[in-house]
C-alpha cells in the first residue's frame, strides 16, 4: 500500500466517524442550510443594503453588511431547526438509525472527496507513479471521471 492509499483510507474513516458522530440529520441538514444562507443571502442582499447605506461610508460595506445579515440569519433558523429535530429523534429513540446513516453519508462523502483529490492528481499529472502502484485508486477513479 502507498501513501496515497493511507491518505484515502484517513479521508474516508475521518469522514465516516465524523458523521456517525454528528447523524445523518446534523450532516445533511446542516449542508442544506449553509446551501441555503448562500442562496438567500445572494439573492436579497441588495435590499438588505439599502437599510445599511446611512450607517456606513461605501456601498460596498453596505453590500456586505446585507448579505452578512441574510447569510448568518439563515444559519441561525437552520441551525434551531436542526436542534429542534436532533431532540426529537433523541427524544423518539431513534438515534442509533440517525448514526447508521450518518456512518453511510460519511463514507459517500469521504468517496467523493477521495475522487476529487484524484481528479486533482490526474488532471495536473502529478505522481503519476504513486496513482499505478495505488490499490485502491481503481475504486476512486471511476468517481472523479464523473
Amino acid at each position: 500500500m502507498t501513501l496515497l492509499d493511507w491518505l484515502l483510507i484517513a479521508i474516508l474513516v475521518y469522514s465516516i466517524v465524523m458523521s456517525w458522530l454528528k447523524g445523518f440529520i446534523r450532516e445533511v441538514l446542516g449542508l442544506i442550510t449553509v446551501l441555503a444562507a448562500l442562496l438567500l443571502a445572494a439573492w436579497f442582499y441588495r435590499g438588505f443594503a439599502n437599510m445599511f447605506k446611512d450607517v456606513v461610508r461605501t456601498e460596498n460595506l453596505a453590500l456586505f453588511f446585507g448579505f452578512s445579515v441574510i447569510f448568518l440569519a439563515t444559519l441561525v433558523a437552520g441551525f434551531v431547526i436542526i436542534w429542534l429535530i436532533t431532540k426529537f429523534v433523541k427524544f423518539a429513540k431513534l438515534q442509533w438509525a440517525d448514526r447508521m446513516l450518518g456512518a453511510a453519508f460519511g463514507f459517500i462523502r469521504g468517496w467523493v472527496i477521495g475522487a476529487v483529490v484524484l481528479l486533482a492528481l490526474t488532471a495536473f499529472d502529478v505522481q503519476t507513479e504513486r496513482l499505478k502502484n495505488s490499490e485502491l485508486v481503481p475504486y476512486f477513479l471511476p468517481g472523479s471521471r464523473v
